[in-house]
């Protein structure tokens, strides 16, 4: 079973490259707090506080971690989303080994370190690649700073119906009627 590795035992892995991070805005109980996720090629770092500005930096990143879970096969994160509060657990099978919440607001950088994650571990166990290398020709030292998020009215609604979760139906139909009515 997986666990949570403390920091001073985590080796430094040269080939090891940073490929999201993300800051969590709420503690265990929902209320603000400060906290961070990474995910690199071959591990998931957690720490406290906010992430600094230079974490895009692997052995930055692993100086301020708390947390280490080495990628396994076996190791799922799961995202559930509701209206306000979207909610990230560290499972291994059916087991949940830890858990952080965030606020709405920050549901693509979470997103984006999912996939990161995914790809990390189906590179690592399923397709037996080589690690992923970072891109070389990129002006900006942040990962994935490429993507960009939608903007305009349409993008707007479909953000608005994706934190309205079970109440989708209705938000849809009280916004048509509304453009219906102007």
């Amino acid at each position: 079973m997986p666990s949570a590795e403390s920091f001073d035992r985590a080796g430094s892995k040269t080939s090891e490259t940073l490929l999201a991070c993300c800051h969590i805005n709420l503690d265990d109980k929902a209320q603000f707090g400060s906290s961070w996720l990474a995910i690199s090629t071959v591990a998931l770092y957690s720490g406290k506080g906010r992430p600094s500005t230079t974490q895009h930096l692997i052995d930055e990143c692993k100086s301020h971690a708390q947390h280490c879970w080495p990628l396994q096969k076996d190791l799922h994160l799961t995202l559930t989303n509701r209206p306000t509060i979207g909610q990230i657990e560290l499972r291994a099978g059916q087991e949940v080994l830890k858990c952080w919440k965030f606020s709405a607001g920050i549901t693509p950088d979470v997103e984006r370190l999912i996939d990161s994650f995914e790809t990390a571990r189906d590179d690592l166990f399923v397709s037996n690649k080589l690690p992923l290398k970072p891109n070389s020709n990129s002006d900006s030292p942040y990962p994935n700073a490429s993507k960009k998020i939608a903007t305009g009215p349409f993008a707007a609604l479909v953000r608005v119906l994706s934190f309205a979760g079970p109440y989708w139906r209705g938000v849809a139909i009280g916004t048509v009627l509304a453009l219906a009515t102007t």
